[in-house]
C-alpha cells in the first residue's frame, strides 16, 4: 500500500494504515484542515491571548488593562512577586537548599 500523504509515494511500513511516518500524517492532516477552513467547512479557531481589556488583579483587586487572556495580574503586583522570588533566591541557611529547588 503506498502512502496517502499528497507530498510522498513511499510503500506503508507495517505497524502502519495510512501514511508510511508521522511527518507525513501531520503534513496531510494540516492540508485537509486547511481546505476545509478555507471552504467554510470547519471554523477557525480563536487565536489565544486575543482577549484584552480592562480585569481585576487576582492578587490586590485593583482594576488595570489587561494584555492578554493569560494576564491576571497588575503590572505592580507582578513587580511585588518577581522581587520576592529574587528574595528567595539568595537567602541563606538551613532553608537555602529547600527554597531553590522549589523554584
Amino acid at each position: 500500500m503506498r502512502c496517502q500523504c499528497p507530498c510522498c509515494e513511499k510503500v506503508v511500513p507495517s505497524g502502519r494504515r495510512k501514511y508510511c511516518s508521522r511527518k507525513c500524517g501531520r503534513v496531510a492532516y494540516r492540508q485537509e484542515t486547511s481546505l476545509r477552513q478555507s471552504s467554510g467547512e470547519l471554523p477557525r479557531r480563536k487565536i489565544w491571548g486575543a482577549e484584552t481589556g480592562d480585569r481585576s488583579c487576582l492578587k490586590c483587586g485593583n482594576c488595570f488593562r489587561s494584555t492578554g487572556r493569560g494576564n491576571r495580574i497588575c503590572d505592580r503586583c507582578s513587580q511585588k512577586n518577581l522581587e520576592l522570588s529574587n528574595r528567595c533566591t539568595t537567602t541563606s541557611g538551613p532553608m537555602r537548599s529547600f527554597m531553590t529547588a522549589a523554584i
